[in-house]
């Protein structure tokens, strides 16, 4: 999934909310990449993913940074158990959606492109 907080000119009723008795939160903008992502992995539990730059709209250019975030999450029917994020070590919670799907950009990592 590719979750965009903020795409201008978005109307408030096509938002995308996330909510549970806690909390609320809301995207602009939520769409199903999958069909455009590669994900290998193997028995040891190392994985590769592969996105196009263009889904994510990035033009990149020699030596341009950005802080970001790629993740998977595990489980089983349905039920996520773990959350794995390449930067943010903080995610233990998968029992609320709000919760799961806020952005944390203070735990993303450096993206340079070379």
């Amino acid at each position: 999934m590719l979750y965009r907080a903020l795409v201008p000119g978005t109307k408030e009723a096509d938002q995308v909310a996330f909510a549970s008795p806690v909390s609320t939160i809301w995207f602009d903008k939520v769409e199903d990449v999958s069909a455009q992502v590669e994900l290998a992995g193997n028995k040891d539990g190392d994985y590769e993913i592969s996105v196009p730059l263009a889904v994510l709209g990035l033009r990149p250019r020699e030596g341009m940074r950005l802080r970001g975030d790629i993740g998977i999450l595990r489980g089983q029917k349905g039920q996520t158990q773990a959350r794995v994020l390449w930067a943010n070590k903080a995610t233990g919670i998968t029992a609320d959606i709000p919760s799961e799907a806020a952005l944390e950009p203070a735990l993303w990592g450096w993206l340079e492109f070379k």
